[in-house]
């Protein structure tokens, strides 16, 4: 490719979301080597506290006209994630730079971060001063292995998606109370309301497991299907603290993959605990987090 054809520009969240997403979604799945997922880029950026007063910070770069690689951060400047189309990795050099221009936090510092099998950016990362601060692993439960059968306790249900409507309130808490934050919940159904709005949500997707004796929501997980990679991303899955170790968790996840399968995917995400383990998922690959060699 003519390096002389590819042009720089600042992102646009009103126009340029579905070409970005079109993008991750040509550089693979989570084990391309070029990048992030469509679906995790759909994440983060209709995530409710994601910073869109910087999102002009995130960086395109175009060969004539069409989309070829992408430096954009998470929720929040200071850190970086990159999606690059195969023929242009040539570019690795200069998206870094601009990460480390652009998308650093109030204090200058950014944090790079790869899957493992981004061979080339972790190399030009390591030429530009970088090096390897952390990792963890990125677990998947590929459906070919087997089905998860589990099921859950008596006394729970789970959330007719058809005929029910969900209780953004009972959302809330499950939430705030699933992820161990601290003090009461606030009742903020416009945040989770926000999560159920995103251009490929699928309505029927979200699992919720209710305490039939009280109309408590238990547990909590939601799901996108990336249909040209085949897989599921799975993104949040919680339980609140006085429903663990119960298996709800468990069977949030064997539920999840009933209603993906039929979609397409022929595996499913996870995340880096202990407890995908236990379940059945397989280590993929690891993600990594890159600092400047001064900041390790």
């Amino acid at each position: 490719m003519n390096s002389n054809h590819v042009r720089f520009r600042r992102y646009c969240m009103v126009s340029d979301f579905q070409e970005v997403y079109d993008l991750c979604a040509r550089c693979g799945d989570v084990h391309s080597s070029n990048g992030m997922s469509a679906s995790f880029w759909e994440y983060a950026q209709t995530f409710g506290s994601f910073n869109y007063e910087c999102s002009h910070r995130i960086g395109l770069w175009e060969d004539n006209g069409r989309l070829v690689a992408v430096a954009t951060y998470e929720i929040s400047p200071g850190e970086a994630y990159f999606a690059v189309a195969p023929d242009y990795l040539f570019l690795s050099e200069e998206l870094i730079t601009y990460a480390e221009q652009e998308l650093a936090d109030e204090q200058g510092h950014v944090v790079l971060c790869f899957s493992s099998a981004q061979t080339v950016m972790r190399e030009t990362a390591a030429k530009c001063g970088f090096v390897k601060h952390s990792e963890y692993p990125e677990k998947i439960f590929r459906f070919r292995s087997g089905s998860l059968d589990y099921e859950l306790p008596q006394g729970f249900r789970f959330l007719d998606n058809d005929r029910e409507t969900i209780n953004y309130v009972a959302l809330d808490t499950c939430l705030h109370y699933g992820f161990n934050h601290d003090g009461e919940p606030h009742g903020d159904t416009d945040f989770r309301m926000h999560m159920h709005v995103t251009p490929h949500f699928n309505p029927l997707l979200p699992v919720i497991a209710v305490d039939e004796s009280s109309g408590t929501y238990a547990g909590y997980a939601n799901a996108f299907v990336e249909e040209e990679c085949a897989y599921a991303y799975l993104e949040p899955l919680c339980t609140q603290p006085k429903y663990r170790n119960m298996g709800i968790a468990a069977a949030i996840v064997a539920e999840m993959i009933r209603r993906v399968k039929p979609l397409g995917a022929t595996y499913i995400t996870g995340g880096s605990s202990d407890f995908y383990t236990t379940i059945g998922y397989e280590v993929s690959h690891n993600n990594e987090c890159w600092v400047k060699r001064q900041e390790a």
